[in-house]
């Protein structure tokens, strides 16, 4: 066998014909990915990967494997030596065996110099070799295994005739029917039924899981058994023994059959993104309800968004692995002129969704504009819920929001997908009773919030009971004294496990009393809070914060007695807060919109509690003790940095953990008709969030008076025309707060961008263009030419 493998592939090399057939491979490979421009090239999509070729080398593949493997028996057959061959002292399973094997490391030396490839953007990256290697390794695996199969059916295809042509047609035909025939064929109308089936049967199916570096045990086992099955048939061919024949067959499809439900997965990306959280895997093994998912993201699009709609498509795949048949989902153009177009178009007007215009450089100095649909629509029966697949946070460039967007597709298709399928919506409620916000003022986020709890409003007064039944309670900006009952009520809720959203404004301003007046002073509020908020672990300080980094607001600069002339004008009382990266709460959400906010302090030893910074100022700040005097005049100065020497002043922290009851050594006050024995002193394992601005929560309400009031939205700025995060925080506070199972976990997975270097490929690329078209055709010229050169000197 091992002669017979020397024989093949001496053979190949010693005709032209077989350096020829690896040339044409790289060179097409080469322009495509270096020279051609359009989004598998590897310079124009500025990505520090090589999924092009992964995604190319199928479909070369059905040309140049069926040009290896065309002469293997064909050749034989048509010289006369096939008996000669067979009449040998070795068995046909090994004589098809060696064949095999020759045609496969043919192929495997015709992907060899497409390593250079690999070397190449690893030098290209920024930094140099920032590049997923275990992920770019289970690509190659996976390639090779789908060209054994190409190769098992080459083998085959060329035992059937002399004629080498009609065994190249054979074989390219027979691997694209099993590449993509079998789900084409899962599209016919009647053999619905049959779809997951179809699909599991072709290659297609298969290869694109292990192309993407997750290696699964069923695709492993699927692609020996179509070389095993294909090698069979070729020994058919020469010898009489369906029956065994048909015994492998069965074999096969009983072990493929036994193994679909066996899940033995192996994510060799460095962050593992294919790996789903435990979570999802247990809610997706037991989801009962079928639900399908309507993407939209398709169509002409750029190579930055064309990676994003195969993070969907691998997500969803991966998601059903776990549910089975209770996930499907289609990709559809919205652009595209066709009856199911013309149905997404209406589904998305329906949820008031509009495209997303995109706008790209082109060679020439032009911008290309195009309209994107980032949305997914989870259906089940008649109920619908739309997820907006696309992160778009100020600040971040293109490439930063689309990973940011794949970081967040988890996440956010499973909080789509329970909001569905859950059948009572859990509560949290608004506190009352001292000045809070009104509902008006808080409409937007009881809206929003509204789609995932039921949302109440009230005062429990002295009775910690009443607020048992929520899950979580909003203290939204009071400014009138708490009661010792009414804290008592609080306390004993946390320490029965409650949470409690604390949005606290600790000195009275605001600009509607600038709007009336030119000037004003800011004075401490008597909440009576500071006690309870010290004990456990915080201190919201009198004062107000100024910040460089600030807010735009609109001030009138026409002189006295001529028409109102506004500019917009930055306003240091206002600052934009940045968020923590690494907290699943404020990951990826847009700064934080304030008016009038203070400094707040982490106090206390011994504390059983585990406390996360989640706000904090820019990097140019400063404090202002109370009292703080505030005139519109002060947005005329302009401010220097030097003057605000502070940085980074913490406005918001979230605590996780046992808090101590204030009234530890205190005892219960005489208007409670709370029973003494259910008092508790240490908290049960509970969540809290404190944050030093109440107005953090509120939405601008215009024609407050009138009948029909205008609700500017949550965090929309009309000045600038710009939505900050203020929604997004607030509910991913509440969400963090009600997590007991750790969803919002999903919030704090991390993908690392891995881009190339833009001045490289700028200055160096004509280099990187020629080394990658040049090297692999220097390796087959190496091979073409030397090993004739060899045997003509040894055997000459």
């Amino acid at each position: 066998m091992v002669a017979l493998w020397k024989k093949e592939l001496l053979t190949f090399f010693s005709s032209l014909t077989g350096a020829l057939v690896m040339a044409v491979f790289l060179v097409i490979t080469g322009l495509f990915l270096w020279i051609v421009p359009g989004n598998f090239n590897i310079l124009y999509g500025g990505y520090a990967n090589i999924d092009a070729l992964f995604f190319m080398a199928p479909w070369l593949y059905l040309f140049l494997v069926p040009a290896i493997t065309m002469r293997l028996f064909a050749d034989e057959k048509k010289s006369g030596t096939l008996e000669l061959l067979l009449t040998r002292p070795i068995t046909t399973e090994l004589v098809i065996l060696g064949k095999f094997l020759a045609g496969f490391t043919l192929v495997f030396l015709s992907l060899l110099p497409t390593l250079v490839y690999f070397y190449s953007v690893s030098r290209l990256a920024q930094p140099t070799g920032n590049i997923d290697t275990g992920a770019i390794w289970g690509s190659y695996l996976g390639l090779l295994f789908l060209a054994g199969a190409y190769v098992a059916i080459g083998v085959f295809t060329s035992s059937l005739t002399e004629n080498q042509i009609v065994a190249f047609v054979l074989s390219a035909l027979f691997s694209f029917l099993f590449y993509s025939g079998f789900e084409a064929l899962s599209a016919v109308p009647g053999l619905n039924s049959f779809d997951a089936f179809l699909v599991n049967l072709g290659m297609d199916a298969h290869y694109q899981s292990i192309s993407r570096g997750v290696i699964d045990l069923r695709d492993i086992i699927y692609f020996l058994s179509v070389i095993i099955v294909f090698l069979s048939l070729t020994r058919l061919t020469f010898h009489k023994g369906m029956s065994r024949f048909l015994i492998i067959l069965a074999a096969a499809l009983v072990i493929n059959t036994l193994l679909s439900d066996t899940i033995a997965r192996w994510d060799l990306t460095h962050e593992k993104r294919y790996t789903l959280a435990e979570i999802t895997k247990e809610y997706l093994s037991n989801l009962d309800e079928p639900l399908f998912a309507h993407v939209y993201l398709e169509g002409d699009l750029n190579p930055g968004f064309e990676r994003l709609a195969r993070s969907v498509k691998e997500k969803l795949d991966e998601f059903h692995v776990y549910a089975k048949k209770n996930i499907d989902y289609q990709f559809v153009n919205p652009e595209k002129k066709s009856p199911e177009a013309q149905i997404a178009l209406d589904r998305l007007k329906n949820h008031d969704l509009s495209p997303v215009p995109v706008y790209e450089a082109k060679e020439d100095g032009t911008r290309k504009r195009t309209l994107v649909y980032p949305y997914l629509v989870w259906q089940k029966d008649s109920l619908e819920i739309a997820v907006n697949l696309l992160e778009n946070i100020p600040g971040q460039s293109g490439a930063e929001n689309l990973n940011a967007s794949a970081e967040a597709l988890e996440y956010k298709l499973t909080d789509a997908m329970r909001r569905l399928t859950t059948k009572e919506k859990r509560k949290i409620a608004f506190l009352e009773g001292h000045g809070e916000l009104e509902e008006l003022d808080v409409i937007d986020i009881t809206d929003e919030l509204s789609k995932y709890y039921q949302v109440d409003r009230g005062n429990p007064g002295g009775n910690p009971e009443m607020l048992q039944p929520y899950e979580a309670l909003i203290i939204a900006r009071p400014t009138q004294r708490f009661s010792e009952t009414e804290k008592f009520a609080i306390d004993q809720y946390i320490m029965q496990g409650g949470r409690v959203l604390w949005l606290i404004d600790p000195i009275h301003a605001s600009l509607d009393s600038l709007r009336r007046a030119s000037q004003t002073v800011g004075l401490p509020f008597d909440l009576n809070l500071d006690d309870l908020l010290f004990r456990y672990g915080f201190r919201i300080n009198a004062n107000l914060v100024q910040d460089v980094q600030s807010s735009l607001i609109p001030v009138n600069v026409a002189p006295p007695g001529e028409t109102s002339r506004f500019v917009a004008m930055p306003w240091i009382f206002n600052p934009l807060l940045n968020t923590n990266s690494l907290h699943p709460v404020t990951r990826n959400v847009a700064p934080i919109k304030t008016e009038f906010i203070s400094s707040i302090d982490t106090v206390g030893e011994d504390l059983q509690t585990e406390t996360v910074l989640l706000l904090r100022t820019g990097r140019h700040s400063r404090l202002m003790p109370s009292p703080v005097y505030i005139s519109l005049a002060q947005v005329q100065e302009q401010p220097r940095r030097e003057s605000f020497p502070q940085s980074y002043i913490p406005v918001a922290y979230a605590a996780e953990g046992r808090f101590q009851s204030v009234f530890t050594h205190r005892s219960i006050p005489p208007d409670s008709n709370f029973p003494p024995e259910k008092r508790r002193n240490l908290s049960e394992p509970t969540k809290m969030i404190v944050v030093a601005d109440g107005d953090i929560i509120k939405n601008e309400v215009r024609r407050r008076e009138t009948n029909n009031p205008r609700i500017v939205p949550l965090g929309f700025d009309e000045t600038t025309n710009q939505t900050f995060g203020n929604k997004q925080f607030i509910l991913n506070a509440i969400n963090y707060l009600t997590d007991n199972q750790g969803w919002m976990m999903l919030r704090g997975r991390s993908f690392q961008l891995r881009l190339l270097d833009r001045d490289k490929v700028a200055n160096e690329s004509l280099y990187w263009k020629w080394l990658n078209l040049g090297i692999p055709l220097l390796w087959v010229l190496i091979v073409g030419i030397l090993i004739p050169l060899i045997r003509k000197w040894r055997f000459g």
